[in-house]
């Protein structure tokens, strides 16, 4: 579109200066302003309506008289973007008059003659603006613009372990993952395997209740954002609840402990711990002195024969009236 304007200067002492609005090689509107008291607005008009106007480039133009009908370019598109793993979804509305889109991401323009189109090998977590702007023969329109955040499912938590305490209750602690995949962790999941209780979340940690004392159990921890569930991370070892009953004693990995039973018998003498007496052996060592005092030494950290929560069976032989051996249960975690 171009604008152009010329001086007239009639027999009677009027001067007009004349605009004219030039589209498409027609002029689309005419506009005079009449200088001098001899004429009239409608007299100037009408001289300028029937000559020709200079145009800046030096071309000449006859002005059209009547009415003309204006096509104005395509409107701005309504813009959407869709994030997803590296890349956006870009959509927009049709746009009347638009035979076709030229679209603007990262860097990089293509014309399509469709409504939709993929913006690929972007960054996860990095914001990306985008712009379409519709073209047709009327001209080409403003630019339609959106911005979104390419993103993917995170890492897997890592440094997984579990601890296992009195009474079925095991503590589950994780590091969050190494990557978020673009978009922030909004929680975490803990799932016993295999199922049965359940696990409360706080932030990093989760304890865990409602499971049967002396089973393994392993346990998934998963991480949450908007693109979904990480891979699952687990301890490196299972871990067994457990609950101390009446005449059992628990200690904890690296540290010896010493207990009185309460035998079922009296006038006791000679105690002694058989060969095989520890049960499992992996787990540690114990000895018994004249009194009947145990001391289980465990091992000095748990491994996969002896998991957090093992109940560690210790025999005592001794004589009353006779040799009698009794079992007594050590827990270690």
């Amino acid at each position: 579109m171009r604008t152009i304007r010329r001086r007239r200067r009639d027999d009677r002492g009027a001067t007009a200066v004349e605009y004219a609005i030039i589209l498409g090689g027609t002029a689309i509107g005419l506009v005079a302003i009449v200088l001098g008291l001899k004429t009239t607005m409608g007299n100037a008009l009408t001289d300028a309506s029937n000559s020709q106007a200079v145009v800046s480039d030096g071309s000449t133009v006859a002005p059209s008289n009547g009415p003309t009908s204006v096509v104005l370019p395509p409107a701005a598109p309504s813009v959407s973007a869709a994030p997803g793993n590296g890349q956006i979804a870009i959509t927009w509305a049709p746009v009347s008059g638009a035979t076709s889109y030229v679209v603007t991401c990262n860097g990089r323009q293509v014309t399509v003659t469709t409504t939709n189109y993929t913006c690929t090998g972007l960054t996860n977590g990095t914001n990306y603006p985008v712009t379409v702007v519709a073209r047709g023969p009327s001209g080409t329109s403003p630019a339609g613009g959106a911005s979104a955040t390419p993103f993917t499912t995170p890492g897997a938590p890592t440094n997984v372990t579990a601890d296992t305490n009195n009474g079925g209750v095991i503590q589950i602690a994780w590091n969050p993952p190494a990557g978020d995949g673009g978009s922030p962790i909004t929680g975490y999941t803990v799932t016993p395997v295999p199922g049965g209780g359940s696990c409360t979340v706080t932030g990093t940690t989760a304890t865990c209740t409602g499971l049967t004392d002396g089973r393994p159990y392993d346990f998934d921890v998963v991480a949450v954002n908007a693109g979904g569930n990480s891979p699952a991370a687990s301890p490196a070892l299972n871990v067994l609840p457990y609950t101390v009953g009446t005449n059992q004693f628990e200690t904890a990995y690296g540290r010896p402990v010493t207990a009185t039973p309460r035998y079922s018998r009296s006038n006791r003498s000679q105690y002694s711990i058989p060969n095989g007496g520890v049960d499992p052996a992996a787990c540690g060592s114990a000895t018994v002195n004249n009194n009947g005092a145990i001391t289980f030494t465990p091992i000095a950290a748990p491994t996969a024969a002896c998991p957090a929560g093992t109940p560690v069976n210790i025999d005592v032989r001794y004589r009353s009236g006779g040799f009698r051996t009794e079992t007594f249960v050590f827990y270690v975690a």
